[in-house]
């Protein structure tokens, strides 16, 4: 047993807090097409009991299983086959139904039944239902194994205070991870605002006006079906990709079979990620001199012709490269840098008008899209000066930055609220989230009740209790059978 508890706690096996440590039908009625849903596992998710995804079985068969589990609102569930260690408490009102053997049953005796659950959602339990699992194909724990594992019982209201407390802490953790579940989606909107106000000129209004600022000249594009252009400042030219480019070129169809020891690196359609080359993982071709043409150079803008509906057309640019050549299921486009910076370009494809241009012209197939290397050249694209393209650029990325290190602060904020509940019960069952009985006891010069004797006190009540049902269920029965007397004879 395990030692050191606070003062007036005691340790105790599951089997001596219980007055009923069942599981669920080993065999299983058949199924029938309505009557009273038998539950599984999987049924038990989150901390709560969902009536979805089960078998029906005939009343019959549900009455069998019931004579035999008799599961009663304050029961606890704890799953204990496949996924191991789940855990909900059976509501008032709940609708009948019956398990199948991959959940237990419990009767809390001297706990609260809230107090237990979530003792057994605490990591100390969990890992040792993780110790004490056996089986290959499906880990599974045998009842006589779950009987002996060691729970820890404080006083009863101290088994309440817990409770409470544990329900605001956990409760404020689930609406600081509802809070930072939203924060993603905002940051998506707040860089395509950054995107569109760059490439519109939005981002640069207070440049021109504090600079002179030459027409550029408009050239003919092919607008027709496509979305509607941003309105433009009037001093910004237009054209068509193609005419700013020097060459559009698709990538290598080698096969990316080699290692990093005997290869090169390859850029895919997945190292583009939110506009920005992402080389967490690559794969590598053979090294060979038929891939220098595919060798990618500083300002190249990738473009991905081929993915799913909702990713093709995405870009980025290569700043800073080292040896790497690109995939088939992308093109490169080298524009003339004098006029046109790379970055600008990127963003107008990665912006909400070039996604939107995207869905226009793309091919759709069986399971995946295609823009080609024309529709990509025939792009229209608006042209500020490189001045102004510059200033633009050294904005927006600032603003981008920032998002990176709020994302970044965020990554790391959702990665302790996801740890946060198991520290919260951890502390709560070593007895350092709320005040001890005999810590208030102390305070306040009076006595407690421990817990093991309110442990005994619990168990005789109950026994009496079953005792006095026992008795009186035999007098119901005696009386039944005793024969009717006879009247006196006149």
């Amino acid at each position: 047993m395990s030692e050191d508890l606070p003062n007036g706690w005691t340790a105790r096996r599951l089997r001596d807090v219980v007055t009923k440590l069942v599981d669920g039908s080993h065999n299983p009625p058949p199924k029938e097409e309505r009557g009273v849903p038998m539950l599984s596992a999987r049924n038990v998710e989150g901390g709560r009991i969902l009536f979805d995804r089960f078998r029906w079985v005939s009343a019959a068969g549900f009455a069998i299983e019931h004579a035999r589990t008799q599961i009663r609102p304050g029961d606890v569930l704890i799953t204990i086959v496949g996924s191991i260690g789940r855990v909900a408490i059976v509501p008032e009102g709940s609708e009948p139904f019956c398990l199948q053997r991959s959940v237990a049953v419990l009767s809390p005796l001297g706990l609260l039944p809230e107090f237990l659950a979530r003792q057994l959602e605490s990591p100390r339990i969990q890992t040792l239902l993780e110790e004490v699992a056996s089986g290959t194909a499906q880990k599974g724990i045998y009842l006589r194994t779950l009987a002996e594992l060691e729970v820890h019982v404080p006083p009863l209201p101290e088994q309440k205070r817990i409770v409470e407390k544990l329900d605001s802490l956990l409760e404020d953790v689930n609406r600081a991870r509802a809070r930072l579940a939203n924060v993603p989606l905002i940051l998506k909107r707040f860089r395509q605002s950054v995107l569109a106000a760059a490439c519109s000129g939005t981002l640069t209004e207070d440049w021109r006006a504090d600079h002179s600022v030459a027409h550029l000249p408009r050239l003919d594009v092919e607008l027709e079906g496509l979305p509607q252009l941003p309105a433009c400042p009037a001093e910004w030219g237009l054209g068509p990709l193609e005419a700013f480019t020097r060459r559009f070129q698709y990538g290598t169809n080698d096969k990316a079979d080699a290692d990093a020891r005997t290869g090169i690196p390859v850029l895919r359609m997945g190292n583009i990620q939110n506009g920005a080359l992402d080389l967490s993982d690559l794969k590598y071709v053979r090294n060979a001199a038929a891939l220098d043409p595919f060798l990618v150079e500083d300002g190249d803008v990738l473009f991905n012709r081929t993915n799913s509906p909702e990713l093709v057309g995405k870009a980025a640019i290569v700043a800073s490269p080292v040896r790497m050549v690109f995939a088939s299921y992308l093109i490169r486009a080298q524009v003339d840098q004098t006029r046109l910076r790379p970055t600008f370009v990127s963003w107008w494809l990665n912006s909400g008008w070039g996604r939107s241009w995207a869905r226009h012209v793309r091919t759709d197939g069986v399971s995946q899209s295609n823009i080609n290397a024309t529709k990509l050249s025939q792009m229209p694209i608006p042209l500020p000066s490189i001045d102004e393209q510059d200033e633009a650029i050294r904005r927006g990325a600032a603003l981008l930055a920032m998002v990176e290190t709020i994302e970044g602060r965020v990554r790391a904020a959702t990665a302790g609220a996801l740890t946060l509940p198991q520290a919260i019960l951890s502390k709560a069952f070593s007895g350092e989230l709320v005040p001890t009985e005999a810590q208030l006891a102390r305070a306040a010069g009076h006595e407690f009740e421990p817990a093991p004797v309110l442990r005994d006190r619990v168990h005789a009540h109950e026994t009496d209790e079953a005792k006095a049902t026992i008795a009186r269920r035999q007098s119901e029965r005696l009386a039944h059978r005793r024969p009717q007397g006879r009247g006196n004879n006149a």
